[in-house]
């Protein structure tokens, strides 16, 4: 009886499967993928300009005020985009102050020359 039964099954399932692939076979499936396009609440884009922050927090390093700076900066550009403000890029905006002087481009230093006499204390710190 169980036998019986078991081939039913099979059959059943069998038939299923070639209803299924045969009914599948031969449509085509066609994704249109489009741009998200998203609108302001207010309706219209404004341009702004987001001026650099200046921090002035003590006993923290540069890197720990450079990552506030930019998770203040990436969250006030966030909400002025959701509220229809399109924020200007940041690298122009520096460039735009370093052209009328507001900020000054770090000057790179030149490594101290090396004498005679730096030669030998390199050569005595590097040890046998």
């Amino acid at each position: 009886m169980e036998r019986g039964r078991f081939s039913q099954l099979l059959l059943f399932s069998f038939l299923v499967s070639l209803l299924l692939l045969g009914g599948a076979c031969g449509h085509k499936v066609q994704h249109v993928i489009t741009p998200v396009k998203p609108e302001p609440i207010e309706g219209e884009w404004h341009r702004i300009v987001i001026l650099p922050l200046a921090d002035y927090t003590g006993s923290s390093t540069i890197y720990e005020a450079w990552r506030r700076n930019v998770l203040v900066s990436e969250a006030l550009q966030d909400e002025f985009y959701r509220y229809g403000f399109m924020p200007a890029p940041q690298e122009e905006v520096y460039t735009l102050l370093m052209k009328m002087g507001v900020v000054k481009q770090l000057q790179i230093l030149e490594p101290p020359e090396i004498t005679a006499g730096s030669d030998i204390i390199l050569h005595e710190l590097k040890g046998p």
